[in-house]
C-alpha cells in the first residue's frame, strides 16, 4: 500500500517535472541564441576597420597651359577668400575693443531703456555686466 501511494504521488510529479524541463530547456536555447547573437555584434564591432580620415591636399598634375591657368584661378580665388575671412576677423575684434572701451567710459549709474528681446547681444552683455551678472554665453542664456 506504501509503494503504490509512492508510485502514485510520482506518477503525478512526472509531468509536472516534464513541463519544467521542457520550459528550462526552452529559456536556456533562448538565453544561447541571446548569448550568441551578443558576441557577433561584439566581434563585428572588433573587426570593422578602423576609419580613414580624408587628407585634403591641393596638390594638382598639370599637363596643360589650361589646367595651370586653372589652378592659378583657383589659388587666387582662395586667397581672396582668406583674406575676406581675415578682414572679417579684424572687423569682429575692432568692433570688440571699441565695444569694452564704451563699458568702461559708461556711467554704472546709466539707465538701459528699450525690451531685453529687441537688443543685441552686444547690449545685452552691457545690461548683464551692469548688474554685476556674467556676461558669457549665448544671447538667449543672456535673456534669462
Amino acid at each position: 500500500m506504501v509503494l503504490s501511494k509512492a508510485y502514485g504521488q510520482l506518477e503525478k510529479e512526472n509531468p509536472v517535472l516534464h513541463s519544467e524541463n521542457s520550459m528550462l530547456r526552452a529559456h536556456c536555447a533562448f538565453a544561447g541564441s541571446e548569448i550568441q547573437e551578443l558576441n557577433q555584434h561584439l566581434n563585428a564591432k572588433e573587426n570593422r576597420p578602423q576609419k580613414q580620415h580624408k587628407l585634403n591636399v591641393n596638390a594638382r598634375w598639370l599637363n596643360s597651359d589650361e589646367g595651370l591657368r586653372l589652378a592659378e584661378e583657383q589659388e587666387a580665388a582662395w586667397a581672396a577668400e582668406e583674406q575676406k575671412k581675415h578682414e572679417a576677423r579684424e572687423q569682429q575684434a575692432a568692433k570688440e575693443t571699441e565695444r569694452e572701451q564704451q563699458q568702461q567710459q559708461r556711467d554704472s549709474n546709466a539707465a538701459f531703456s528699450g525690451t531685453l528681446g529687441l537688443k543685441t547681444k552686444a547690449d545685452l552683455q552691457n545690461v548683464a555686466q551692469a548688474l554685476g551678472l556674467t556676461t558669457d554665453g549665448k544671447k538667449k542664456d543672456l535673456l534669462t
